[in-house]
Order: C-alpha cells, then sequence, then structure tokens
C-alpha cells in the first residue's frame, strides 16, 4: 500500500485507498476496528500532505472516529 501512495498519482491513490478499504471489511469481520483506526491515524499522519490521497481516504465509509476532517485542516491530524 504505502509503494502505491509514494506513486503520488491517481491510480495509486485509487489503489492504495481500495487496500485500505478490502482491508476494513476483513478488520471488522475479525474485530480488530481499534487497531484498523489507530493505523489509519498514522497513514493519515504520514501522508496528509497529499491532499487528493486523504479526499479519497475521506471518500470511503471508514468509521467516523477514523475521518480526520478535510485535507485543508492540518491542524486536525493528530490522534487523540
Amino acid at each position: 500500500m504505502e509503494t502505491e501512495i509514494e506513486r503520488r498519482n491517481a491510480s495509486g491513490y485509487n489503489k492504495a485507498a481500495s487496500l485500505l478499504a478490502d482491508l476494513k471489511t476483513i478488520v471488522e469481520q475479525n474485530g480488530g476496528t481499534a487497531d484498523f483506526i489507530r493505523r489509519l491515524h498514522s497513514i493519515h499522519e504520514r501522508h496528509a500532505q497529499k491532499g487528493r490521497f486523504i479526499d479519497r481516504l475521506n471518500a470511503f465509509d471508514y468509521p467516523a472516529q477514523a475521518k480526520l476532517g478535510p485535507r485543508s485542516d492540518p491542524s486536525r491530524t493528530s490522534c487523540p
């Protein structure tokens, strides 16, 4: 997934977001939602400057607590 994000293009961002969506489904089936959210926050923090990627993440149906707000507000990218 990190490789796809680092491509810094639409297809890479789409692939990475799709992989995260698949992982979310697996995690929900196995009860690891808290760990998934923590890791998703970490991804948001590492890639906060990649606005188009963050837009794609926020477009998916992630748990509400995993969404960190619009990409234009970098102050909201920290984990609680």
